[in-house]
């Protein structure tokens, strides 16, 4: 195995057509913004689809619990726009 490197990018080379070519993030962008709108859209696409969902910060076993609390008639549900507006309050808006 062979590996060059250069500043912008490192290439390993392993035999006929086994090469890799790395390159910085700064070179992919720029590669990025040369494409065209239609290619631009379909390269955020795809990188969007490898992240995954986003953490909600809580779990299942918080979902069945408050169920629950529903249930027992410990808690008071609350129509969405006063939960919206309560939370709007507490973030300062």
């Amino acid at each position: 195995m062979v590996r060059l490197e250069r500043a912008d990018a490192v290439v390993t080379w392993s035999g006929p057509r086994g090469y890799c070519l790395t390159m910085k993030l700064q070179d992919i962008e720029r590669q990025a913004q040369g494409l065209n709108a239609q290619e631009r859209a379909t390269l955020a696409l795809s990188l969007i689809d490898t992240l995954g969902a986003p953490d909600a910060g809580f779990g299942d076993d918080e979902v069945d619990q408050r169920d629950a609390e529903m249930d027992r008639g410990t808690v008071e549900p609350i129509l969405h726009q006063e939960f919206v507006r309560r939370i709007q309050e507490q973030r300062g808006r």
